[in-house]
């Protein structure tokens, strides 16, 4: 396994709540100024440096439950590529992303066994994760691995989509081939 963050649970500001199962995939839709971005924001934001801090709560989303996946040898291991190491102090430096500060290899070990990284730490980790695993859905408008490419090179998914938005919606999900 790989580490990795995921997201568990949403709570919105009624109360309700929805949890996610690894590996699913969320899509958020809805008429245009519904607010859509501004749910997106409020979980990104949950995930900034001030979390915790603050006592944010968003607009939509206003509690996000999030859980580490990997082992503290899995997590050593992706800082080592990602971030700058002092192997005098046995510390890595984040300097990239919302962190700025730096972490003995011992805390950092300790935190991941907890199941849970220093806030600046864990904000800088899903900040540089994969555009696919990221929750933005769609990726980079540069690559061929966004989501809209993924439905299109796959008629299988374009129709199991669209079966999807049938039963929640009572209407079919059209997509125009021309564009491709």
């Amino acid at each position: 396994m790989e580490a990795g963050l995921v997201v568990e649970k949403i709570e919105f500001a009624d109360g309700s709540e929805l949890p996610l199962k690894p590996g699913s995939v969320t899509i958020v839709t809805g008429p245009n100024n519904s607010g859509k971005s501004t749910f997106l924001r409020d979980i990104d934001k949950h995930f900034g440096s001030g979390r915790g801090k603050k006592g944010y709560t968003g607009w939509i989303a206003r509690k996000v439950e999030s859980k580490l996946l990997g082992t503290p040898k899995e997590f050593l291991d992706r800082f080592h590529e990602t971030e700058a190491y002092d192997a005098e102090e046995d510390r890595f430096k984040f300097e990239k992303g919302y962190s700025g500060g730096s972490y003995k290899t011992s805390t950092l070990r300790s935190a991941v066994a907890k199941g849970r990284l220093p806030n600046s730490v864990e904000a800088s980790f899903r900040k540089f994760l994969p555009a696919h695993e990221r929750l933005h859905g769609t990726g980079y408008n540069n690559t061929i691995d966004t989501a809209i490419n993924q439905i299109f090179s796959n008629e299988a998914r374009e129709i199991a989509l669209s079966d999807i938005f049938k039963r929640s919606f009572g209407i079919d999900l059209i997509l125009d081939r021309t564009l491709t």
